[in-house]
């Protein structure tokens, strides 16, 4: 998608959306904004949101250089790091092996009609749910459930969704946002039982191949730096590298700069 098609399909998502100055600011909460174009970077001097949109306050990446009021940690694969992608220049043997094993295992497929997998979907959110023990409790995923599937439907009008098979069943998948030049992982599920034959390993090698076939990405992120060594690791075994992002957040609609005891209390935070 271009940048106007994702901001266009999350207005038709319900998406709170408005254009200032240039850029797309999205309504996070009541009285607060984030650009609707996920990490873009905006010049503070040229643009800020509506003051009836942000009038609590706003958030936004900033080009380096630019004052900060605290950096993100995300995993990040640059334009040359994917355009060069490869399985045998992966340094990790295991890695390479894993994404053989899924590949041999899995078909992946980008899905564009989900409602024939909406059983398999759910059975998935409820695994992941269990593994992960956190979110929402399995049983919101029941089938006669609305709310997750309501939700899924939205996500798909502006993200692209890619689902490994295994003997023809649905093992997991992965939310790829495409936003022009800048890609972001989200959303990775995958069931507990298939999890040994690497759905997610297959996942992630053909979204890769892909992107760099396409052409033109700068920036890939998946996810920050987490207190899971073992999915930093994962992440860092494909190429991934944590960068430190700058940005900025102001308070009353960009009138007030955030005060210095919370930028402090921000700062110390991010290097824990």
């Amino acid at each position: 998608m271009t940048k106007e098609e994702y901001v266009k399909a999350k207005i038709e998502a319900g998406h709170l959306i408005h254009e200032s100055d240039g850029i797309w600011w999205e309504t996070t909460k009541k009285g607060y904004c984030n650009t609707a174009i996920l990490y873009d970077e905006v010049d503070p001097r040229k643009s800020k949101p509506a003051f009836g949109k942000s009038y609590i306050g706003y958030s936004h990446r900033i080009p380096e250089g630019r004052t900060a009021t605290g950096v993100w940690l995300p995993f990040v694969m640059g334009e040359e790091g994917i355009n060069s992608w490869s399985l045998e220049g992966l340094q990790s043997g295991n890695r390479r092996r894993r994404i053989k094993k899924g590949l041999k295992f899995n078909e992946v497929k980008l899905i564009t009609d989900l409602s024939e997998h909406k059983e398999a979907i759910s059975r998935i959110l409820k695994s992941t749910a269990i593994r992960n023990g956190h979110g929402n409790p399995p049983e919101y995923y029941d089938m006669d459930k609305s709310s997750w599937w309501n939700t899924i439907q939205k996500v798909a009008k502006y993200t692209e969704f890619w689902c490994a098979f295994q003997e023809g069943e649905l093992a997991g998948y992965i939310c790829l946002h495409v936003m022009g030049d800048r890609v972001i992982v989200d959303g990775v599920k995958s069931d507990t039982d298939m999890l040994p034959n690497c759905p997610t390993d297959a996942i992630i090698y053909s979204m890769l191949i892909d992107l760099r076939s396409r052409g033109g990405i700068k920036e890939m992120w998946y996810g920050g730096k987490s207190n899971r060594p073992s999915l930093d690791e994962f992440k860092t075994s494909y190429g991934f590298e944590v960068k430190e992002i700058p940005y900025t957040t102001r308070l009353l609609g960009g009138y007030l700069p955030l005060p210095k005891f919370v930028e402090s209390f921000i700062k110390r935070r991010d290097d824990q």
